[in-house]
This record gives C-alpha cells, sequence and structure tokens, in this order.
C-alpha cells in the first residue's frame, strides 16, 4: 500500500518561512520563533512558538495546538489533510506527482492519518 511521499515536502517547506508568509510577526529568541498566536488571535507574544531544528510549532496558551507545516495549514486555512499538502506543494512549487499523488496513494495515507490520530487520542485518555 503505497503513502504519500512527503519528504519532498519536508525538504522544501520552512516552517519560519512559512509562518511568515501567512503574516506571522515572529521574533528571534535563542534557538527558536515566538510570536501571538495567529490561530487563535491572542495578545501574548511569546504563546507561539517554532522551533526551526524541528520544523515544529505550538501554541501555549488559547488553542493549546502544535504540530508540523501541514497541522499548521490545516488549522490556520480549516483544510483537511490532503487539501494542505496540496496547498503547501503550490505555495513551496512542489510538483504533485513528486509526493506520490494518487487516488490510490491519499486514500492510503489518509487511512494511516485516522489511524494515527485514534492512537494519539487514546495515548491521552
Amino acid at each position: 500500500m503505497n503513502r504519500l511521499n512527503l519528504e519532498p515536502l519536508w525538504r522544501a517547506v520552512d516552517l519560519v518561512e512559512l509562518a511568515r508568509q501567512i503574516g506571522v510577526q515572529l521574533k528571534k529568541s535563542g534557538k527558536a520563533w515566538h510570536s501571538a498566536c495567529p490561530l487563535h488571535g491572542g495578545d501574548n507574544p511569546t504563546a507561539f512558538v517554532i522551533w526551526p531544528e524541528t520544523q515544529t510549532w505550538r501554541c501555549f496558551t488559547g488553542c493549546n495546538q502544535g504540530g508540523d507545516a501541514i497541522d499548521l495549514i490545516k488549522r490556520w486555512k480549516g483544510y483537511d489533510f490532503i487539501e494542505a499538502v496540496r496547498w503547501l506543494a503550490d505555495w513551496s512549487r512542489i510538483d504533485l506527482t513528486s509526493l506520490n499523488w494518487s487516488s490510490e496513494a491519499i486514500a492510503a495515507t489518509e487511512r494511516h492519518m485516522a489511524v494515527s490520530d485514534l492512537m494519539q487520542r487514546a495515548a491521552q485518555v
């Protein structure tokens, strides 16, 4: 069962640059970048943190969310996983065929993501 190959996307997307492109006003502090959370509109200038080394982010206040570039676009645009991948591929000028883009791969990836999501929720209980 082939899933989407997201490696070309991960290599092309810089989360700090992506956040700036969508209007996040970031300030560097140590190895991380901070801002008010663009997702819930908070005013705490250090609530939203991006760690460039891991290409991950987290809001430590209002929405208490975090993740990678796909998660950021999902929450910012209200997209599902596939829509977010498509948006990021377009933004980073990645050809969808390099991601193994096919209906079979999309379906397999969606199934995998659904199982992963269930496992994460179960671990929080």
